[in-house]
Parts: C-alpha cells; sequence; structure tokens
C-alpha cells in the first residue's frame, strides 16, 4: 500500500493550454492537491506531430518511469492525430507496468475512461435539424489519426442517414489539426466556392477550437452567426463562448473523467483494485445561441425547468461557466450574500472573484 502523503503520479498529455485539456489538468491537480499527492505533469505533445515542431517535445515522455512516479494517468486519444491509433497504444506499451488510468483510448490491461463523443456530436446535429430545420449540414472534420475524430465524423453521417438527408461529400471537409478550423473552411468556401447561407445552413465542428477559428472566418467574410449560417461544436470547452454568440456545442465531461480517472488511480495504488470493465460517459447537449436558438437555455419553459430553484440555478450556473469545483464554495458565497446589505463587503467578494477567475 502506499501513503497517500508521499505518492507520486504522473498526469501524461498533449498539452494544457487548448481545448478540454486546460480544464482536464487543473481539475485533476486540485484532486492531487486535496489528497496529498504530488503531480507531475508532462505535457509533451501529440506523438511525432511536426506542426508548431510539438515533437520536440515528445523526449520528456520517457522520464515517466517506476524511478520517478508510482502511477500514470495518460490523455492516450490527446496523443494521436499524427500517428495512427495503433502507435499510440504501441507508445502506452512503453509506460511499463505502473498502475496506470487511460483516458479517451483503450490500453489492454489497464483501466480506461472514455466519453461518448458520438451520442454528443449526434444529438447537436439532430436539435438542428428537427428544431432549425437545417438541411444542407457542412462538417469540418478532425484528425484522421484520431478515434474521437472519428467517432465524431461517424456520428455525422449516422445521423444524417437516419433522418433522410443526403451526405454530399463536398460539404465535408479534409481531415484537418485540431488548430486548423479556419483552413478547413477556406477549403470549403473558397477552394470549393460554397457559399454559406446558401449552400449549407449549418456547419458542425469536430470540436470547439475548431468553430471558433472558422467562425472568425466566417465573422471575418461578413457572414452573420446565426443569421446567415449557423455553427455548432463539440467539448463545450472555453473557445465555444469567444465568438459574438454563444455557441452550442455537446459537453465533453472533462470533470467527471478527471475524477473517475483520478479515483480508479487512486484504488490502484492503494490496494490494486480497479474495475474489469472500461468506463464510457455521456456528452450532452449545450444549446446557446449560435445554431438559431433565442435563449441560451433552450427556451423559456427549459429555462424555468433548468434555473428555477436556487439550487437548479448555482448546478446551471456552475456547468455553463465552466466553474472548477475548487471554487464552489466561493460561488455559493456569492449567491448566499447576493442580499446583503453591506454592498461594499459584497462588491468586494465580485472583485476578489473576477481577479480569480481572469
Amino acid at each position: 500500500m502506499s501513503d497517500a502523503r508521499s505518492r507520486k503520479i504522473a498526469l501524461v498529455l498533449a498539452s494544457i493550454h487548448t481545448g478540454a485539456s486546460n480544464e482536464l489538468w487543473s481539475e485533476i491537480a486540485h484532486l492531487a492537491r486535496l489528497s496529498h499527492t504530488s503531480l507531475f505533469v508532462f505535457p509533451g505533445g501529440r506523438l511525432e506531430c511536426e506542426e508548431n515542431q510539438e515533437y520536440l517535445r515528445n523526449a520528456i515522455y520517457s522520464l515517466v518511469n517506476s524511478d520517478t512516479v508510482e502511477g500514470v494517468l495518460v490523455w492516450a486519444s490527446a496523443l494521436a492525430g499524427s500517428v495512427r491509433v495503433e502507435d499510440v497504444q504501441d507508445f502506452l506499451e512503453t509506460l511499463g507496468p505502473l498502475p496506470s488510468v487511460s483516458i479517451g483510448l483503450k490500453r489492454e490491461g489497464y483501466p480506461t475512461v472514455s466519453f461518448d463523443a458520438y451520442a454528443g456530436v449526434q444529438s447537436i446535429i439532430l436539435h438542428c435539424i428537427t428544431k432549425h430545420k437545417s438541411r444542407r449540414i457542412a462538417f469540418i472534420r478532425g484528425p484522421e489519426n484520431h478515434y474521437s475524430a472519428q467517432d465524431r465524423y461517424r456520428a455525422y453521417c449516422d445521423t444524417l442517414d437516419q433522418t433522410g438527408l443526403v451526405l454530399d461529400p463536398r460539404l465535408v471537409s479534409d481531415p484537418h489539426p485540431w488548430t486548423e478550423g479556419a483552413a478547413a473552411l477556406s477549403q470549403l468556401v473558397e477552394q470549393r466556392g460554397l457559399k454559406p447561407g446558401k449552400d449549407f445552413d449549418t456547419l458542425a465542428c469536430s470540436s470547439d477550437l475548431m468553430m471558433f477559428a472558422a467562425g472568425k472566418q466566417l465573422e471575418a467574410l461578413g457572414y452573420s452567426i446565426p443569421g446567415d449560417v449557423r455553427i455548432v461544436g463539440y467539448n463545450d470547452s472555453s473557445e465555444s463562448h469567444l465568438l459574438r454568440v454563444p455557441c452550442t456545442t455537446a459537453r465533453m465531461p472533462v470533470t467527471e473523467l478527471a475524477h473517475m480517472s483520478f479515483n480508479l488511480l487512486s484504488d490502484l495504488l492503494e490496494d490494486g483494485s480497479g474495475p474489469s470493465f472500461d468506463i464510457l460517459l455521456p456528452s450532452h447537449p449545450v444549446i446557446r445561441q449560435s445554431c438559431g436558438c433565442t435563449y441560451s437555455l433552450g427556451s423559456p419553459e427549459q429555462a424555468r425547468q433548468s434555473v428555477g430553484t436556487p439550487s437548479l440555478f448555482f448546478a446551471w450556473l456552475m456547468q455553463s461557466f465552466r466553474v472548477p469545483e475548487s471554487e464552489s464554495r466561493n460561488i455559493q458565497r456569492l449567491l448566499d450574500e447576493a442580499d446583503s446589505e453591506d454592498e461594499q463587503a459584497y462588491l468586494g467578494l465580485v472583485q476578489e472573484l473576477v481577479h480569480r477567475f481572469l
């Protein structure tokens, strides 16, 4: 049995500054702090990725071994994109017999925690078809060698087929890296000559990072979102809040991924126990305005159901603004003191929280 106060674990992932990785690593760091665990973070880039010379960071992965740490959390799916999924799985074997939990990609013989990107993308595209009568839906694909990116594209194809819509290959971009949403849009608009709002009424993107870049490009070209063309993404990462309108997306359960994987690794280190099955967490639609909905909560009726009580409003606030669990007490304090007669004290609390988050 390992003493939690002296326990050392590694977190292996491609980056800690873009997309969902920013939230995942910070949540795991919070859990490590609470359990007095030393966390060593290895943001070593995608394997063999030449974009921004990421491959130069791969060398730090060699530091993850039984001489340095006692267990490993590895966001395996994030390491793909430039190499095959099989190559990522081969890399996982270089970690040796260390207690390990894989996130997003199966590692044989070890517990894996994944998220249902297929159902998340399907729910958003169905929303556009049924609620907004979308009929010509373009799709920006993620990396070719990425398991979850393929799941998201498969959800797009299957949803069109299930609803009787024809898949037009001209409306689908070639696979692109997560950071090249603008290039993918340029392929559709400039190279293929498609006109947003005419040749496609909706643009579905494999990630919020791609959606943000494509959306900025659309705005620069003079198109209004959602007036001229609707746009939706996947992840519910910070990028979904950066266009002129809040963006409809599906939420990757990042907080749940962090908690589940951290707790599984803690159990493995404590007594060697772990699940004999893999865990798949659901993705839920987050309806905002880029899809054409007037209300960020979907409708007045849905809003009443979602935030009709203080506890429901608190839960919605935490999720919608991606507030870390570690800050829940401060947010609750803010709500509890909203009716305070001490205006200066209350404004001081607001200022403290603004500085903390910004």
